[in-house]
This record gives structure tokens, sequence and C-alpha cells, in this order.
């Protein structure tokens, strides 16, 4: 979003709905918007945000008008692996924003995360086999609805097994877990 000069918001998994949208993976599939303003991005997250999934959604967010309280703000940053796959730029503008950082009163905390790298492998192996039963019929029929690395990644997800796409499940959670254990003592 940035490198195009817009806001980009992706809501927490689960808050928006994602019924009435072309599905490619159901377990990982979440709703996400570019706006030319954040005040775009609020008024589209109130107008897609329902009654049920909005009281999910703490004070001090985007739904009020309220200032937020930066001496109550945590940053958490996973240790090793973030900044291992991370682009060179990307991670020098990550470390000039944690110097600007540190001169608030926001706190900053490293973690570790037992099962890191194996996020994207996982991550890669539910997207994969999720994405080519949901759309074996377009795999099957090859009419040209898609494009040539859409359907390579749906092939490559044939070769998925039911057991390697468990695992992958398995693994994903311990990953899920590992960081709501840290930030469970965080308010």
């Amino acid at each position: 979003a940035s490198l195009c000069g817009l806001v980009g918001m992706k809501p927490t998994f689960g808050l928006i709905s994602t019924s009435g949208v072309f599905p490619l993976s159901s377990s990982l599939d979440h709703i996400g918007w570019l706006t030319r303003s954040v005040w775009d991005a609020n008024l589209i997250f109130k107008s897609l945000c329902n009654d049920i999934t909005c009281k999910k959604v703490k004070k001090n967010t985007l739904l009020t008008h309220k200032p937020l309280r930066t001496s109550k703000l945590v940053i958490g940053i996973p240790n090793g692996y973030f900044l291992r796959v991370i682009d060179s730029r990307i991670k020098q503008v990550f470390i000039d924003f944690l110097e600007i950082v540190s001169q608030s009163p926001i706190l900053v905390k490293n973690f570790d995360i037992k099962y890191a790298n194996d996020f994207f492998s996982s991550w890669k192996k539910v997207r994969l086999y999720e994405a080519s039963r949901i759309h074996a019929d377009i795999l099957e029929s090859n009419t040209g609805q898609i494009g040539s690395d859409v359907m390579k990644m749906l092939i490559e997800g044939t070769y998925i097994t039911m057991d390697d796409y468990i695992l992958a499940k398995k693994q994903i959670k311990k990953i899920k877990h590992e960081f709501m254990k840290f930030f469970s003592g965080i308010n």
C-alpha cells in the first residue's frame, strides 16, 4: 500500500466476514482493503463491521475518536525469523522506526517463537492444499479462467498429502499459541 501512496488495512482474522468473497484458502482468507486515507480505511471498516463482530474490538481502536494512549502500547518483535525474511531496505526502515519509538513511552519487547522458522512452509502447505481443493473444478477444466502462475500453484497443491496438511495446520496452531502466550500478559 505504501509503495502506491495508499493506506492498507487488514483487520484481525475473522473480524470481517468473508461471505460472498471468492475463496482461496478457507482457513486463511480474510478481508483487507486499500484506500486513499486513514479516514477512508476507517469508514470502510465501520461499514463492514457488524454489531456482533465489533463487540470483539476493544476500546481505543479505529472505531472510536479517542486518542490512543501510547504509554499502554507494546510492540512485540519476534527474534530471528522476522528480520531474516524481510528485504534489507524494509529492515532499515523498521530499525529506524524502532529508534523513533524508543524515544516514546511505547514499550518494545523482543520475544522468541520456537517454531517461527516453520511458519512460511506450514502456511504455504495449508494455502496450496486448500486452494487446490476449493478450485478443483477450475483445475480440471483448465478453460483459461486463471493465469499460468495460479494454475501452477493449484497443481502444486494437489501434491500435498492430507497428512502433510494436518501437520502444517498443527504447526500453525503451535506458532499461534507461542504468539498468544507472549501477548497474554500484555494489556
